[in-house]
């Protein structure tokens, strides 16, 4: 604020000082003065209809509460057993145990202890029912804990994972079973209830802490094809400095934080790696999704949008509900959804020393969305009544009148100043700075208010002009658009093109990419009113349901207070320079291989992640004339509770010698079984990662602890220093069975090419990809400053990479089958003779 405006409020609190001191708990005020003490009540008594809304809401969450204590049995399983229980209790006999054993000698104890009976006059047998009852919910809460600690310990193991389908066994088998069981998959929901969204959460395990000595081998294993002999011993002698002095202590404390905690990194995941990082986040942070490679079914951008909006809300509506079933892996193993509660009405608020992560309930104010167009704001509600107990979402068409009423306005409005248009690009700001502009400039007024509209919206919709002509553009458009038409502090943002293709922008801090994809594959890629019979001739929305007149709920536009010349002014134009130089310097490419996919390599008994991540560590090798980078492939550990990401090393010693034996002419039969070792020791690594036995995440755990003790650890300091010259992800192709390509052809028309990211270091590559059965997509980045790095070039020698490696397999199976056929001929022929 300005020195004035500070010095204003001081006095006004100087003022407030000495009238006395004001102290509010919600609506109860005390106050003294010289007169003595104040005390004031406020009642707010609610309208009916909106008193009925309160309920519902309160219902809702006492429903959750009950959930949580009796999963995972049925409610019409709880009330036929207190009733059978009641009943053989009235009609035992009196010197009987049903009535005079020490539980029931205990449960009339309790009961008369309780106030609730004080005042109370009823019959013998009324009050032995209602004992008999709650002795019943207690027996019933009592019988669920134990079946979630039982399914808790069952989840917690992992080692059914290593083991491929074929070889299970009948210990495997019985865990399997029993695991179904207790989620409730055997039995109909009267009898043990399947969870909703969140239900696994309070039965999954914690991420457990690796051992210390563990972790630091693998490590060191990890980095070996990276140094020289020497170098490496020098790593050596660091590490074993730190297991012999600081480690033990760091290890203590963090097991205590374990102890502590439901998760004993993700928070600090959360905060250190990217609330407290203050460089921009629109390249380095967000990431994008695409739509199907497909045209549309509509190239009406408007009619599009519109629907697309609607399914979003459609499946924001049933996961506030807890209509959506939650993930699971093998169909045994459940994800935690945690990460789901703040996809929406959710925004990265800028801080001077770190941000965070603000997230809003949908109550009644906030149920709206934000619509970009042309740079201007509109607050659109997306409800049909203002009463909270009768909103029901607006369809599609309905939406799509009220955007074409918002495109007509931006239309034939005009800017007041030319940063008015271009607010947005303060969200891709150094972080700092960009919380210094809006603490000194837009803490108040209108400013103040558009502020808290976009962060409280639901989702921000972009109305976006353009109509990339290729895939790698429509990808460049939704990581960075101009730098000035996107909001990229808002958790999701939605890009609709001129053409009728979608796609969205999303901010890392709050979940991982996988989450947005669930959403996004439920809804876009799977939804039938995206499909034929969504729109008419004409390409817009289908007319369904009844007309609203949109002047009840016309679209707000949003307003900015931007003086000419003020600081605002002068730090839009700087952010508008900064933000055109860093996307002009972004080289990303979105290339699809052709020449086979998924299919051909289950032909070669590999697992196709493992196989992709060989192919871009040999094309890394020759794109860095004979050098390796320190890899890094995300892996997720949802199997614990609140669980996020764990890094698997894909550089090792056994990668390094295939690579190197490849391209050093060694014969078919050793590269092959170089290319079987490492791929087979990549996979294991990706299990650790998922299961808790992960390197990364315990280093910087260790490392936050150190920091806040502090403790100096040049070993932690020179593991968590080196850069991830090579980062990637797997984009998983489909997450749920609304959307399988593989099996249905309407879904196969629409596959999409996933998405994408920037480099996560300046001097590497950013590398997603998707594997499908035929084919595989790669969405590469790198920055165009460096000389060293080239997208395109790096995508071609991906696509070299993979067909070596296919024709040494086609050579080696080949191969394999002529001998076989050799072997055969020959035992054929010795039986004849």
């Amino acid at each position: 604020r300005t020195t004035a405006g500070r010095e204003k409020s001081s006095k006004m609190a100087e003022a407030r000082a000495m009238d006395g001191l004001l102290h509010t708990i919600k609506n109860v005020a005390l106050q003294t003065d010289d007169y003595g003490l104040h005390l004031s009540v406020r009642v707010s008594i609610p309208r009916p209809k909106v008193l009925l809304y309160l309920t519902k809401v309160k219902l809702k969450a006492f429903r959750v509460w009950a959930f949580n204590i009796f999963f995972p049995l049925g409610g019409l399983l709880m009330i036929i057993q207190a009733a059978i229980l009641i009943s053989v209790v009235q009609y035992a006999k009196p010197d009987s145990w049903l009535r005079s054993g020490w539980i029931a000698n205990l449960a009339w104890n309790v009961s008369e202890s309780l106030p609730v009976w004080s005042g109370i006059e009823m019959g013998l047998y009324t009050r032995i029912g209602f004992v008999t009852f709650w002795v019943s919910a207690v027996a019933s809460a009592v019988f669920a804990l134990m079946s979630r600690i039982l399914l808790q310990v069952l989840l917690g193991w992992h080692s059914p994972m290593y083991t491929p389908a074929k070889d299970v066994g009948v210990l495997v088998k019985l865990w399997g079973g029993a695991v179904k069981l207790l989620r409730g998959g055997f039995a109909p929901e009267w009898l043990l209830t399947p969870a909703h969204l969140y239900g696994y959460s309070t039965v999954m395990p914690s991420l457990p802490v690796p051992a210390l000595d563990t972790t630091v081998a693998k490590y060191l294993k990890s980095i070996r094809p990276l140094f020289t002999d020497v170098e490496f011993a020098e790593k050596e002698k660091m590490a074993d400095e730190f297991l012999e002095n600081e480690g033990a202590g760091l290890q203590r404390f963090l097991r205590l934080k374990w102890a502590v905690s439901t998760n004993y990194i993700t928070d600090w995941w959360e905060t250190y790696a990217y609330l407290r990082g203050r460089s921009s986040i629109m390249i380095n942070s967000n990431y994008y999704g695409m739509d199907a490679l497909m045209v549309p079914n509509t190239t009406n951008r408007e009619a599009r949008a519109a629907t697309v909006a609607w399914m979003i809300l459609e499946y924001k509506h049933k996961q506030d509900n807890l209509e959506l079933e939650p993930a699971v892996v093998r169909g045994l193993w459940p994800l935690c959804m945690e990460q789901h509660r703040r996809m929406f009405n959710t925004a990265r608020i800028p801080g001077r020393e770190g941000d965070t992560i603000r997230h809003y309930e949908a109550v009644e104010q906030h149920t709206h969305i934000v619509v970009l167009c042309k740079g201007f704001y509109y607050h659109l509600d997306c409800y049909d009544s203002k009463i909270p107990s009768r909103r029901s979402l607006l369809p599609a068409y309905e939406l799509e009148r009220r955007l074409n009423l918002i495109l007509q306005d931006a239309e034939h409005s005009k800017h007041s100043t030319d940063a008015n248009g271009h607010i947005a690009s303060l969200t891709a700001e150094d972080r700092t700075r960009w919380a210094e502009i809006r603490e000194e400039c837009m803490y108040e007024g209108v400013n103040r208010v558009s502020l808290s509209t976009i962060d409280t919206a639901a989702f921000l919709l972009v109305l976006d002009d353009l109509a990339p002509p290729t895939v790698t553009a429509r990808a460049s458009a939704l990581l960075t658009g101009d730098g000035s038409n996107r909001w990229f502090d808002k958790a999701l943002s939605v890009v609709a093109f001129n053409d009728g293709h979608v796609g969205f922008n999303a901010e890392h801090s709050w979940a991982d990419a996988l989450v947005v994809a669930h959403m996004w594959e439920l809804t876009v890629m799977s939804n039938k009113a995206d499909r034929e019979g969504g729109y008419d001739a004409d390409g817009h929305c289908a007319r369904v349901g009844r007309d609203v007149d949109p002047d009840v709920f016309w679209p707000k536009k949003l307003k900015w207070d931007i003086p000419r010349g003020g600081q605002l002014q002068e730090a839009v134009t700087a952010a508008l320079v900064k933000n055109a130089k860093s996307i002009a310097d972004v080289d990303l490419q979105v290339v699809q291989f052709l020449d086979f996919g998924k299919g051909k390599v289950k032909q070669m008994r590999m697992s196709p992640d493992s196989f992709v991540q060989m192919a871009m560590q040999l094309a890394f090798f020759r794109d860095q004339n004979g050098k390796f980078g320190l890899t890094y492939e995300a892996a997720m550990t949802r199997l614990f509770r609140h669980g996020r990401t764990e890094t698997v090393r894909s550089l090792s010693e056994g990668t390094a010698a295939f690579v190197r034996a490849l391209d050093g002419g060694e014969s078919d039969e050793a590269v092959w079984a170089l290319l079987q070792t490492a791929a087979a020791e990549h996979a294991i690594k990706n299990k650790d990662a998922m299961t808790g036995k992960g390197i990364d995440r315990h280093l910087f755990g260790l490392y936050v602890v150190s920091a806040g003790r502090g403790i100096d650890s040049p070993f932690l300091k020179d593991a968590l220093s080196q850069s991830w010259i090579l980062s990637t992800s797997q984009q998983p192709q489909t997450q749920t069975p609304a959307y399988n390509p593989a099996t249905d052809p309407e879904d196969a028309k629409r596959l999409s090419p996933g998405g994408g990211f920037g480099p996560v270091c300046d001097s590497g590559y950013g590398v997603s990809y998707m594997i499908v059965e035929d084919y595989f997509f790669f969405h590469i980045s790198s920055k165009r400053a460096v000389p060293t790095t080239d997208s395109l070039k790096f995508s071609e020698r991906i696509f070299q990479a993979l067909r070596d490696i296919g024709g040494l397999s086609d050579r080696m199976l080949a191969s394999t089958a002529k001998s076989s056929g050799k072997k055969s001929s020959g035992g054929a022929t010795k039986k004849q003779k």
